[in-house]
């Protein structure tokens, strides 16, 4: 038995694989070019509806402190990509979780028409900005939540 003890313990001392950094959680994909149309394919990733607008997006996010998304719209695409992780707005209820091998229906209005497949950000975008989305995960009690990368930025109708 103390033999099975000090094997352990050799075998702890050579394990040299692991690190305390986080993973890098998945960004967000919004399916378009950046004008937010494509005539090849005839999908727009973001469509004006009578209310808002609807969102296309491939997702993929598996990890344990998975908690949601957040939406960011600025004037241009470089400001977009840029702003504070707090300054976007959550999306409501997650409606599935997300995971790879179809497209995924997000929805931004305030008076949503209840088009969603995966969430609805209580939030009007303003046509001619661009707006981009960030994953949330928990980052540990008393922190605030953590963000992915933004995802591409693409032009609002």
């Amino acid at each position: 038995m103390k033999k099975i003890y000090i094997l352990l313990f050799f075998i702890y001392l050579s394990c040299t694989n692991y690190s305390s950094k986080p993973l890098p959680v998945n960004p967000v994909i919004l399916l378009a070019p950046p004008s937010g149309n494509s005539t090849t394919t005839k999908i727009n990733a973001i469509e004006k509806t009578s209310t808002g607008h609807i969102l296309r997006v491939a997702a993929q996010n598996t990890e344990l402190t998975f908690k949601g998304y957040r939406i960011y719209q600025a004037p241009t695409e470089e400001q977009v990509l840029n702003l504070d992780a707090s300054s976007g707005v959550d999306c409501g209820s997650l409606l599935e979780l997300p995971n790879t091998g179809k497209i995924y229906i997000m929805e931004a209005s305030t008076n949503p028409l209840g088009l969603a497949t995966l969430c609805t950000f209580p939030v009007n975008l303003t046509s001619g900005y661009y707006v981009s989305i960030r994953v949330t995960y928990f980052q540990g009690i008393g922190q605030e939540d953590g963000t992915s990368m933004p995802s591409n930025a693409l032009l609002i109708p």
